[in-house]
């Protein structure tokens, strides 16, 4: 999957992203809002490596896309959108973008059920 805009890519992860989110989730502006005090590679690691075992599910129910920069290239956050199963009545949408070339830091989560 891809999806672009003017200025990002929404892109499926690949197994060196590891190295950017790894960076980004150490940020300390991240670290505020985030649930842990600190990351250890071998947890970002598994991270993106579970992130590319939800490309290769059927039904696919979950989705997280690496977002990226058009013009460097630079992993800048995620998006992802969960459903716990393929016929599930609420989806989870979530977003993460730490920025350092603007020093701009977001997130946000959204679940929303259907009845």
């Amino acid at each position: 999957m891809l999806l672009t805009t003017e200025r990002l890519l929404l892109r499926e992860f690949i197994e060196n992203d590891w190295h950017a989110v790894l960076a980004y989730q150490s940020d300390p502006p991240s670290l505020r809002s985030a649930p842990w005090t600190h990351r250890l590679q071998e947890d970002v690691v598994r991270l993106v490596q579970e992130f590319i075992g939800w490309q290769h599910e059927q039904p696919r129910c979950k989705h997280q896309l690496a977002i990226v920069l058009q013009t460097t290239h630079l992993l800048i956050g995620t998006y992802g959108i969960r459903m716990a199963t393929a016929h599930a009545q609420e989806v989870e949408a979530e977003a993460t973008i730490v920025d350092a070339t603007t020093a701009a830091h977001g997130h946000a989560l959204l679940r929303q059920k259907y009845d």
